[in-house]
């Protein structure tokens, strides 16, 4: 990509914090192989705080995710949980600009997250899992912020292409708290972009003949507001709890949008996105069951039709069944 700047931007300017994320966005010409079939197209770093995925290495637009969440770093803002997305050729998710510090993250109560020292760990790798065909990365941000509460997660889904459909992002966040709290749900397109809307729960940034499709699952009924002069995109909850599922789908004039839908199965919040499906309770509350697949995790993939060839993830489960197999059995998760 031509902005140089953009891999320097995932834990600030300091040395500690580059943890290979140029190899991720750039292929080394100077190497006489393809680094693909050489290097993995995932990196997550647990302890550090940092995640790095790639759709592919032989793919000049090949979708790329940057994820912070960890160490505060010697160069570090109150972003934990903050992220970078480019596909398609283009940057897409950028920061605001300047000392900007909510950036691309959850607010609560208006408020920014706590500053800290360089190396202070104020959030925590819950959970993580690379697979073939997707990697899910689940963070605990609860030590970010000013108020105290029972808990406040950050998970994100990255999709790899398959029959058509993707790559995608899909990024969940769950908060709840005996008290009540107004949430923020924010994100920055990159600059000179602009946001235009389709539907009230669906947004687009365009790029000549590309665009990003970001539509809101969840809050149910939620609102995309945009604020032109960040921008800043947002949703806004208040209550007790709230759970947030956005789609991020980057298009151009070959790969249109496909048929997307929002997905409720009883506590469940999720997304329909061509014939995949992504169900999300973090309570775990009841069942994910959806289309033949049936699991008690917190999230669940599944890829492809009921009867046809499938794949599936599935995190924090002990059982899981598809088209009526049981492909899980355990008596922890």
């Amino acid at each position: 990509p031509e902005a140089n700047d953009f891999p320097w931007k995932v834990g600030g300017s300091g040395a500690q914090s580059q943890l290979l994320r140029t190899p991720f966005l750039y292929d080394d010409t100077v190497l006489h192989e393809s680094p693909a079939g050489r290097l993995p197209l995932s990196l997550v770093s647990p302890g550090f705080g940092r995640a790095h995925v790639r759709s592919a290495w032989d793919d000049l637009e090949a979708a790329y995710l940057a994820v912070e969440c960890g160490i505060y770093g010697s160069h570090g803002r109150r972003n934990q949980g903050h992220f970078f997305y480019a596909a398609r050729g283009q940057h897409w998710i950028d920061d605001v600009g300047g000392n900007g510090q909510d950036f691309n993250l959850l607010r609560v109560d208006g408020t920014d997250q706590v500053s800290a020292g360089g190396h202070d760990q104020l959030a925590t790798t819950r959970a993580w899992l690379e697979g073939r065909g997707a990697v899910h990365v689940s963070y605990d941000t609860a030590g970010a912020y000013e108020t105290d509460l029972d808990r406040i997660t950050r998970d994100f889904l990255f999709v790899q292409e398959e029959e058509g459909a993707g790559p995608y992002l899909v990024v969940l966040d769950a908060v709840s708290d005996d008290g009540g709290h107004d949430y923020r749900w924010l994100l920055h397109g990159f600059e000179d972009l602009s946001w235009s809307e389709v539907t009230a729960s669906h947004r687009r940034l365009a790029a000549g003949e590309r665009s990003l499709e970001v539509i809101s699952a969840a809050p149910e009924g939620a609102s995309l507001g945009v604020d032109g002069g960040r921008r800043e995109l947002r949703i806004d909850s208040s209550g007790s709890s709230a759970t947030f599922v956005t789609l991020l789908y980057a298009t151009d004039e070959l790969h249109a949008l496909p048929s997307v839908s929002p997905l409720s199965a009883g506590a469940a919040r999720g997304v329909s996105v061509a014939g995949d499906t992504v169900l999300y309770d973090p309570d775990r509350s009841a069942a994910l069951a959806h289309d033949g697949a049936e699991a008690d995790g917190e999230l669940l993939l599944v890829r492809g039709a009921a009867g046809a060839r499938r794949r599936a993830l599935v995190t924090q489960a002990t059982t899981l069944s598809v088209d009526g197999a049981a492909w899980l059995a355990a008596t922890a998760p």
